[in-house]
């Protein structure tokens, strides 16, 4: 398979096909609940709602982004920042930037997975 910018092209029966590369929206129950483990972002307190942060990944219809892209808010900031509109500017009026938190919780939560399945091929 030959990768283009933006393109996928493989030989179908034959033939040479194109696809559009789309974008993965990886889902990870387990990384979520993780997230959810978390004190709020903005204000610290416990029991947190795995927020994706819209922004990071282009539109799709229909389709959040991808679960790496989640940060803990508890519920009332959960929901103001839905209620917002805009969330770039919620978060710039916090004065945080959530992407560097979601992906350390993305990297930790891929360290413990693979910490697990090497414990299980051990025993």
């Amino acid at each position: 398979m030959e990768t283009r910018t933006g393109w996928l092209t493989e030989e179908v029966n034959g033939r040479s096909a194109i696809q559009l590369d789309k974008d993965k929206r990886g889902r990870d129950r387990d990384h979520l609940k993780f997230v959810s483990a978390q004190p709020c972002l903005a204000c610290g307190r416990s029991s947190s709602d795995a927020h994706h942060l819209k922004f990071a990944q282009q539109r799709a219809m229909g389709r959040k982004v991808s679960d790496e892209f989640t940060v803990p808010l508890c519920c009332t900031h959960h929901r103001e920042l839905h209620q917002r509109g805009d969330e770039r500017i919620w978060w710039q009026q916090l004065d945080l930037d959530p992407l560097p938190t979601a992906q350390g919780l993305w990297q930790a939560t891929r360290l413990e997975a693979s910490r697990s399945l090497r414990a299980e091929r051990e025993s």
